[in-house]
C-alpha cells in the first residue's frame, strides 16, 4: 500500500469506505487512474471520490475525462464530511444506486 498523510476528513472517510463494502462497492484509497491520484476509487462501481478544499479548473478537467471513461466523480470539502458526515454518506450512497 502507498504510504500518504490523509487529511482529517479523509481518515474519517476512510473508516467507513474501507472496512467493508459500502452499498455493494469496495473503495480503494490513494488510487491512480490516468496519471492521477484520487482519494477513493471503486473501480467496479466506477465512482471517484475526491476531498479538496477547492474545486479548480484542472479538478473539471479531469473530472471530464473520468466522466468519458465511464467514472462518476463526488467531490466533498473537508468540512462537508466533518460537520455532515450522515449527508456525504447520502450522496455516496444515492450516486451509488443510479
Amino acid at each position: 500500500m502507498r504510504e500518504t498523510s490523509q487529511s482529517e476528513a479523509e481518515t474519517v472517510l476512510w473508516k467507513r469506505l474501507g472496512d467493508e463494502k459500502f452499498v455493494g462497492c469496495k473503495f480503494l484509497r490513494q488510487e491512480p487512474i490516468a496519471g492521477y491520484v484520487y482519494d477513493f476509487v471503486c473501480h467496479e462501481c466506477r465512482q471517484v471520490i475526491e476531498i479538496t478544499r477547492d474545486h479548480s479548473a484542472a479538478d473539471t478537467t479531469r473530472d471530464r475525462g473520468l466522466n468519458e471513461a465511464g467514472y462518476s466523480v463526488l467531490r466533498f470539502r473537508p468540512n462537508d464530511v466533518l460537520d455532515d458526515f450522515k449527508g456525504v454518506l447520502y450522496s455516496i450512497e444515492m450516486s451509488l444506486l443510479k
